[in-house]
């Protein structure tokens, strides 16, 4: 016999639906809903039952009880095959499905205890884990997942426990309930059933059809790693670096590209593109973990981590759209508004916050539209851009890899070793400590950056030509004006970033008609990877940006020789830049008292400039061709500008302008009269 606090196996066995019935013979398959996959790998639902029954010391009497309670459950189950069946996730499937193959049954587990019946069923307090020997353990694997299963305990004298326990991804506790009470109901009739046919009330008949659960469908899709490789399996947690706490609850990185495409009003095609966007991407993710995780700030951490668990999975949102395609995707002036339904929602939250999401818009007939938006406060446009063009390459390839594991070049393979960022401990804490003074609740829920609706936005273009007639005429005055020569004597550089820049920001700071004696502030952000010392990796994937400012009056920039004037002064600001980590204390407090009052819109306005045009963001090419247009959204909220690589590939510059209305028509007429005047 048993010990103390001991169990006895007396039985494993299988019960299988018992009913003179097509169904049982029948393979079938049920999708999982939305509903259902807000419980995917939570936690089981875990049911037990104690009965009092002093007379199971005799053991024809309990033999007699689970004689009965398998027939019942047998005559049971034919009503519920689902339960009988298996969670599995087929590879043509964007989501898992609840599989039945004739045949299938549930596990029953019939076990002896001599712990202490009477205090596991009253209501004393007790140690949680006494309650384990009494749950049958869910069977599961990576590709199929039990979802019913039982388990009978004996207490000898006492009673006797039934314990139950269902994969929370097929069922809630009302449909649990259901199927206990139709239980129950057999079992009673159990001696008047003929022909192994129990027949249910309408009321306890269960109704599986999914067709009847209206949501949009959008909500569907996920989308986890997949990969034959032992890192998927293993929890893990990075820390966030001084580079990334500069952008904690700042707004996301929000990148679109448009692809055209006038066959996709045949559905069958974009379901194809589809399937090949979400297994590459399955493909992807397993190099890029950090960006399955989420984000959460542990009690005992001065700073939020990364944290990555088994499981975890990006959501993807599948939309159709009937707004005008070519106006989203064009350089037309457009109301910033308008590409606010093409981004997908970042879920964020006190306690953790998702990093990546991402939607794919169809446009029938005219192309579809991928949306990305990532957690700034993770990863920078360069790792981003490193992220995407990974992306593309498996893309290429995917027919070409087997066993699920694709192996990525050394230059798009990610760098996640943090302990290669140096700089001075200390700005950790002093970050640390004022984003808790300003956020004692430890709060990761981000700030509401709401587009204003009177913000327009439109794509200028500067050609090669462009920019070196720019080029020659900052050179030409900056041997004129004093103001314009570097404080340096290393040779100057006038590259295509500093020229596109120094072009747009005069025409921008006369757009906006700026008083003459108020300063103007350009901010400028770059890749510090390679300013470090000692220099980290080009593939080094999280934030490692340089922040350089530099000002000038509104009346030097609206000068003749404002051109040569902002030129001149973003290679200072550049050069500067060089002694960023000196500063940084006076950074931290600017930030932090920005982030104060960010998303009130009551910050102060700059200039400034997001992304790169070395990026080469027109050449991802999935394998149905490049981008007809790309374009980075968070500048609506920001106010920024951006700058991208020429989709000629002509080495010129598409810059994104967020203006008023009656601004951006200013900036227009400058812009091209500027070009013009050259």
């Amino acid at each position: 016999m048993a010990t103390q606090n001991s169990m006895k196996l007396l039985e494993v066995c299988r019960v299988s639906p018992l009913f003179d019935s097509p169904n049982t013979a029948t393979e079938f398959s049920l999708p999982v809903t939305f509903f259902d996959l807000f419980f995917f790998k939570s936690t089981p639902i875990e049911f037990l039952s104690f009965y009092s029954h002093t007379h199971l010391d005799d053991y024809l009497c309990f033999d007699s009880i689970l004689s009965k309670l398998k027939h019942s459950l047998s005559l049971t189950l034919p009503h519920f095959l689902p339960l009988v069946g298996k969670l599995i996730w087929p590879p043509n499937s964007q989501k898992p499905i609840i599989h039945y193959t004739p045949g299938d049954s549930i596990s029953l587990t019939i076990a002896e205890s001599d712990a202490n019946f009477d205090n596991l069923s009253g209501h004393h307090v007790t140690e949680a884990r006494d309650f384990c020997p009494l749950i049958p353990h869910l069977e599961t694997s990576d590709s199929e997942a039990s979802i019913l299963t039982l388990q009978v305990t004996l207490f000898p004298s006492k009673g006797f426990c039934l314990g139950i326990v269902a994969d929370h991804a097929v069922l809630d506790g009302k449909a649990m309930s259901l199927f206990l009470d139709s239980w129950v109901y057999i079992s009673k009739l159990e001696k008047l059933i003929t022909k192994n046919n129990a027949t249910l009330l309408p009321e306890l008949t269960p109704f599986f059809d999914r067709t009847v659960v209206k949501y949009p469908a959008t909500l569907d899709s996920i989308v986890s790693p997949l990969f034959d490789s032992p890192n998927t399996a293993t929890e893990f947690s990075l820390p966030l670096t001084f580079f990334d706490l500069f952008f904690f609850k700042s707004t996301p990185i929000e990148f679109l590209s448009f692809y055209s495409h006038t066959h996709l009003d045949d559905y069958l095609c974009f379901d194809s593109i589809l399937s090949k966007l979400k297994h590459s991407l399955s493909l992807t993710l397993p190099h890029f973990l950090p960006l399955v995780g989420k984000l959460i700030w542990p009690p005992n951490s001065q700073k939020p981590i990364i944290h990555y668990t088994p499981g975890d999975s990006i959501s993807l949102t599948i939309a159709e759209s009937d707004a005008n395609f070519d106006n989203l995707s064009g350089h037309h002036v457009t109301e910033a508004r308008d590409f606010c339904p093409l981004i997908p929602h970042l879920e964020t939250s006190d306690s953790e916050a998702s990093i990546l999401t991402l939607q794919v818009t169809l446009f029938p007939s005219k192309g579809f539209c991928l949306g990305i938006v990532a957690d700034h406060a993770v990863l920078d446009g360069k790792a981003m851009s490193l992220f995407l063009d990974s992306w593309v390459y498996i893309s290429k390839l995917e027919k070409l890899i087997t066993k699920n594991n694709a192996t990525l070049l050394p230059e798009l393979t990610p760098f996640f070793d943090r302990t290669v960022v140096k700089y001075p401990a200390t700005l950790d804490s002093m970050f640390s400590n004022r984003l808790l003074a300003m956020n004692s609740r430890r709060s990761l829920k981000s700030f509401n950056f709401e587009v204003p609706a009177d913000i327009v936005r439109a794509t200028f273009e500067l050609s090669r030509t462009d920019i070196e007639k720019i080029r020659k005429r900052v050179l030409s005055w900056g041997d004129k004006n004093g103001e314009t020569k570097t404080n340096t004597s290393e040779p100057l550089h006038l590259s295509t970033f500093v020229l596109t820049f120094a072009y747009t920001m005069v025409c921008v700071a006369k757009a906006k008609e700026v008083e003459s004696n108020k300063m103007i502030y350009l901010y400028i952000i770059a890749n510090f990877r390679s300013r470090l010392d000692p220099p980290i990796p080009a593939n080094y994937f999280g934030n490692c940006v340089g922040v350089g400012g530099i000002g000038a009056e509104a009346r030097e920039l609206m000068e003749e020789s404002g051109l040569a004037i902002a030129a001149y002064r973003i290679i200072d600001g550049i050069k500067k830049m060089k002694g960023f980590l000196n500063e940084a204390d006076k950074l931290i407090e600017m930030v932090t008292r920005e982030k104060e009052v960010e998303g009130t819109q009551t910050q102060p306005e700059v200039i400034s400039v997001a992304w790169s045009n070395k990026f080469r963001d027109y050449e991802r090419d999935f394998g149905w061709g490049r981008p007809k247009k790309v374009e980075l959204t968070n500048i609506h909220r920001t106010k920024a500008t951006s700058m991208v690589d020429s989709k000629n590939g002509n080495g010129g510059v598409e810059v994104g302008i967020v203006l008023k209305k009656h601004e951006m028509e200013r900036f227009a007429s400058l812009f091209v009269t500027g070009l013009q005047s050259l």
